[in-house]
């Protein structure tokens, strides 16, 4: 499934994701959700991916606290953003030689904003199948309490089913241009 959702994915034009990503950015920010949560971690997007810089400005501009995948660290700023190295997948990661706040260890994280290659209708993910999200997901809330967990996609993720496992964590919202899927 990974393999047609990233054939799906490659027929989706630039122009398109750029307008999709702006409403549903409008979306998330004008959310309950988000203007209730005070830590909030969100995803540095590539190019197939929901854009979120404008999710991330407004966590800045709002005072809010913003933590960054892989490792979920906080990020300070927008300088700080720009400044972040890129791994080998050509996403800017937190350079850990900057002490820096990790929600793992504080248990300070209202909401996650979350990618993935598709979405099914019941809120389960298909993500990259390296298991961060996942994983990360579960320690967290194991060890602290679970956070709200909204996801973001392009129509052309949502599917009517994905293929779940038992570790597979269901989103508690799917936002979209068209839908908003919720518990």
């Amino acid at each position: 499934m990974r393999k047609d959702m990233k054939e799906r994915l490659s027929q989706v034009t630039p122009s398109s994701i750029e307008s999709q990503g702006a409403d549903i950015q409008r979306k998330v920010l004008s959310s309950n959700q988000y203007q209730n949560s005070k830590h909030i971690a969100v995803y540095l997007h590539t190019k197939l991916e929901v854009p979120t810089l404008e999710i991330i400005k407004n966590i800045f501009d709002s005072g809010k606290y913003c933590y960054v995948l892989i490792q979920f660290y906080r990020i300070y700023n927008l300088s700080d953003l720009n400044s972040l190295p890129t791994n080998r997948w050509n996403i800017k990661e937190p350079d850990l030689d900057r002490p820096r706040e990790n929600p793992l260890e504080s248990g300070l994280l209202d909401l996650m904003i979350i990618p993935g290659l598709g979405f099914d209708l019941n809120r389960y993910r298909l993500g990259k199948g390296k298991g961060y999200y996942d994983r990360f997901i579960n320690q967290f809330s194991a060890k602290h309490h679970k956070p709200y967990l909204m996801a973001v996609c392009l129509l052309e993720q949502l599917v009517p089913q994905i293929p779940t496992e038992p570790h597979d964590v269901q989103m508690d919202q799917v936002i979209t241009t068209q839908s908003n899927l919720f518990v």
